[in-house]
């Protein structure tokens, strides 16, 4: 089904969880698509996000291609984990995923290791709340 995050067509507390993956970025009003999931999600649901996190490597990376007007990267709009907590409150869990550079080259895995010893931001954030 296609529909607007800001205004999702489904009744009040339909679904165990709602996941948004990525999708932050690339909508019109954050805020309303969080109150939207929330709205829509079941008491004791989970609401899981996964955000390029706006501090790292790979966001930089993004935000150059999104100035040469390289789509979706030029519709792109970042947030940092600090942004998701203030919106949201503290999560229930979080994980955080890929520090490696952008340019890294195999073995990955030192690639990871090598960015997570130079202090980069992950890739991805991701969180849970209740």
């Amino acid at each position: 089904m296609r529909a607007w995050g800001e205004a999702l067509p489904f009744p009040g507390e339909s679904f165990d969880v709602v996941l948004l993956f990525t999708t932050l970025e690339f909508v019109e009003e954050v805020e309303r698509v969080l109150l939207e999931a929330r709205r829509v999600l079941r008491p004791g649901g989970a609401l899981l996000v996964g955000i390029l996190e706006a501090l790292s490597p790979w966001a930089a990376l993004y935000r150059r291609l999104g100035e040469r007007g390289v789509l979706p990267w030029a519709q792109a709009r970042f947030l940092a984990r600090e942004d998701l907590k203030a919106l949201l409150g503290p999560p229930e869990a979080e994980e955080e995923a890929v520090f490696l550079a952008p340019e890294a080259k195999p073995p990955y895995e030192e690639a990871d290791r090598a960015g997570r010893r130079a202090g980069n931001r992950p890739a991805l954030y991701l969180g849970r709340w209740r």
